[in-house]
């Protein structure tokens, strides 16, 4: 499948098949019975074809968050995880699809965020707490580290949304 797609690349380079080859190895990397050496190959590979989509299509929701969860998956600098989530927040706030996976991973790299960044991460737990209440407490319900992250991001300006989320969580305990 990857050298079909890499072949559709040299007929038709267009961000989307580049998308769609690195999901091609992430998917890879991500099945069981992979060596760590193939793995990160394939990481790499991903990682490689996203940015490869991304100078093609910057305002790709959907790829950054992917070259986010690489660059966590290779243990990359945090900070630039946090560049990509940020990018794939500014790009797409409001992704269903890939709002709550997208927030767990923020909130994992939540102290390489630039203090303007973590109002966006604020953004995204209010609209999470909003949309998606029931699987939100049940995502973070079993993290007392992203609790307190949430209840100290929230606690500056959110009082209200703060004291609501701070009674569900202790009713989910």
């Amino acid at each position: 499948l990857a050298s079909t797609a890499s072949e559709s690349i040299s007929i038709y380079d267009h961000p989307q098949l580049w998308e769609n080859l690195g999901v091609v190895f992430l998917y890879k990397a991500d099945k069981e019975g992979v060596a760590q050496t193939n793995r990160n190959e394939d990481l790499k590979r991903a990682q490689h074809s996203f940015k490869e989509s991304l100078s093609r299509s910057p305002a790709n929701t959907y790829a950054w968050y992917l070259l986010a969860v690489v660059n966590d998956l290779l243990n990359e600098p945090s900070k630039q995880t946090a560049n990509a989530l940020v990018l794939s927040i500014t790009t797409g706030p409001n992704e269903a699809e890939i709002l709550l996976e997208r927030l767990d991973l923020c909130l994992k790299h939540i102290e390489s965020f630039q203090a303007e960044d973590k109002d966006l991460v604020r953004s995204q737990i209010k609209t999470a707490w909003s949309r998606y209440k029931s699987d939100f407490l049940h995502q973070v319900a079993h993290s007392p580290k992203q609790i307190s992250v949430i209840m100290q991001l929230m606690a500056a300006n959110e009082m209200a949304t703060l004291k609501e989320m701070e009674s569900a969580f202790e009713n989910t305990h």
